[in-house]
């Protein structure tokens, strides 16, 4: 590794910027790769947490009656401690030194890339965009309807790779994910 860092004294600006794209694509892979990672360690420990509730003898029965008494006011904590996906935070902020709040977000951006963003969350894993502007498509989306996200997802996705690379700034403004949220007449999904 030395010895390829010791070579780049003797490029030119423009291979230095060849350079600096190419390293922007490989941690852009990266944190695509990370993000799932983190989705996927909050589904197994959220379906581990899901069976131990289940299988206790509190009288809960199985997942769906133990909501039921979590929905009436029962403390899940009382019996079982913390949860999946803050299992799941716990791991993923140790791992990667990171904050809980980012840890969460990264789980959260994973499961966008895995069920609700699929084409979006390609054009990282392609360099296309980073993670900021993902996560910043992620939370500008979070209200859109299932029925919508599909197409949303598309147009969003066929924008940034119709496009050449952007500010920040631009893309969070709603350049881009505004538009595509704002293309049809999609329902917003709503929150109570």
């Amino acid at each position: 590794m030395a010895r390829e860092l010791a070579g780049d004294d003797d490029l030119s600006a423009t291979k230095l910027v060849e350079v600096l794209a190419h390293c922007a694509s490989k941690i852009a892979v990266a944190q695509y790769r990370m993000m799932r990672a983190a989705s996927m360690i909050h589904d197994e420990l959220a379906e581990d947490h899901a069976y131990e509730c289940s299988r206790t003898d509190s009288g809960e029965g199985t997942p769906a009656q133990l909501l039921d008494s979590v929905a009436a006011g029962k403390d899940p904590y009382a019996d079982f401690g913390p949860d999946g996906l803050e299992q799941a935070i716990a791991e993923v902020d140790a791992v990667l030194t990171i904050t809980s709040s980012r840890a969460k977000a990264l789980i959260i951006a994973g499961d966008a890339a895995r069920y609700r963003l699929v084409f979006t969350s390609y054009t990282l894993a392609e360099g296309r965009i980073d993670l900021d502007r993902f996560l910043s498509a992620v939370a500008r989306t979070d209200l859109c309807s299932p029925e919508a996200i599909e197409d949303i997802d598309a147009h969003l996705a066929m924008a940034i790779q119709e496009n050449p690379p952007m500010p920040t700034r631009s893309f969070n403004t709603g350049r881009f994910v505004d538009r595509a949220v704002g293309s049809g007449s999609y329902p917003q999904a709503n929150r109570t």
